[in-house]
């Protein structure tokens, strides 16, 4: 189960600008985007007793490093906090996304600012969606060490939580 970043992440999109507030107003609405603490672990908890009432193996991923300027990675601590905790009681591995991300981070990193929403945006989403090797190659453009955009996974990201999740799955 790799959830939760949106609840985080789309609420942030709003605070920047009217066009984000317009964009994410469905997001906010459809996909019931959980700011509060106390709900995400109700919530999340619910999530894994569904899931284990099917007798279905479960392996918890916590949420990842944001690379985005002005976006506060301290929530993103709080969640995963819920989600190891959630993991401990259930006995459940739990992979800490942000530490093995920390491992490969650089103290020079960039962030990458979603502050405009403009033509680049969208070219470079259409770039990445035909081309998808390129993704590295925009997340070196920007050196950013984890993130082709701040949020989304770059090849090395990506290995890293599947190298994780094939140790733990034997």
């Amino acid at each position: 189960i790799s959830i939760g970043t949106n609840d985080l992440f789309v609420p942030y999109l709003t605070s920047l600008s009217k066009s984000w507030q317009i964009e994410m107003q469905p997001a906010m609405i459809l996909k019931k985007c959980i700011k509060d603490k106390e709900l995400f672990e109700i919530e999340y908890e619910k999530y894994i007793k569904l899931i284990m009432k099917h007798e279905k193996k479960i392996i918890l991923i916590g949420l990842p490093l944001i690379q985005v300027t002005g976006f506060s990675n301290q929530n993103v601590i709080e969640r995963n906090n819920i989600i190891r905790r959630l993991a401990e009681k259930y006995n459940i591995p739990f992979i800490d996304t942000p530490l093995l991300q920390s491992k490969i981070l650089k103290k020079d990193t960039n962030t990458y600012s979603w502050k405009y929403k403009d033509l680049m945006r969208v070219i470079d989403a259409i770039i990445m969606f035909i081309i998808p090797f390129s993704k590295d190659w925009f997340s070196k453009l920007r050196k950013l060490d984890l993130t082709v955009d701040g949020v989304h996974f770059n090849s090395i990201s990506a290995k890293l939580i599947a190298k994780e999740i094939i140790r733990v799955i034997e």
